[in-house]
């Protein structure tokens, strides 16, 4: 990201602004702070949203609780986290994090709770249904089929434990999203996907990730009003 975009000839003796640049973790987490914020804004309680960071593990950095439901709180988690670190001899993957993001789906939240135990026609109509947002850089499209695959493995084994417990919920509609960020000097060696169970977006730069994440709240106001969605 360059700051020093004047064209005009400098007089002698000015020495040239270095540049300044972002990494794809901070564009990662400014564009998924930017989601959280316009969907807050929108619906201050209906739509709630988890973070979860991978690596060699995952670490979930809220709950569906409606205090950690706020960006003060995110913001002070991911300052806690930090960017992520080179780990020699450990396998760092994001299947870590896709797999709590499922587990923490199947989780009541305090109103999906209070519907189901409530003594009312409503409480057999409660339906549970989120959306997944995977920031990452992959390297091939057959790394993204794999994600995909082990995603999809995911989901149906945690809704085999979900139907027969009474804590947890089955999860009736999941979309997953999947954001290849990449440096904006090298180009993506990721085919762009239609939409299919998941959709694929490729993105080279922070603005770019920002005008998807725009996307991706307009999709709110065409789903329904549902109880249960996240």
């Amino acid at each position: 990201m360059e700051f020093d975009i004047f064209t005009k000839t400098r007089q002698p003796g000015i020495i040239p602004l270095a540049p300044l640049s972002k990494s794809l973790w901070t564009c990662s987490v400014e564009a998924a702070i930017e989601y959280c914020r316009i969907v807050w804004d929108i619906f201050p309680t209906e739509k709630l949203i988890r973070f979860i960071v991978s690596d060699t593990s995952s670490l979930t950095l809220n709950s569906w609780s409606q205090d950690q439901q706020n960006l003060n709180h995110l913001m002070a988690a991911l300052a806690q986290v930090g960017p992520p670190q080179n780990v020699s001899g450990k396998e760092c993957n994001v299947i870590h994090g896709l797999n709590a993001a499922i587990e923490a789906l199947c989780e009541c939240s305090e109103i999906q709770h209070e519907k189901r135990t409530s003594m009312t026609e409503s409480a057999g109509k409660v339906v549970n249904r989120g959306r997944i947002i995977c920031f990452t850089n992959v390297k091939s499209d057959l790394e993204v089929n794999s994600l995909v695959e082990c995603f999809q493995s995911a989901l149906l084994e945690h809704n085999k434990l979900a139907s027969s417990s009474d804590s947890l919920m089955i999860i009736q509609h999941c979309e997953l999203v999947m954001m290849h960020v990449y440096p904006v000097n090298k180009e993506s060696v990721i085919a762009h996907q239609p939409k299919k169970a998941f959709c694929s977006a490729k993105l080279s730069s922070s603005m770019l990730l920002k005008l998807e994440i725009y996307h991706l709240t307009d999709l709110h106001f065409a789903e329904p009003e549902t109880l249960g969605e996240r």
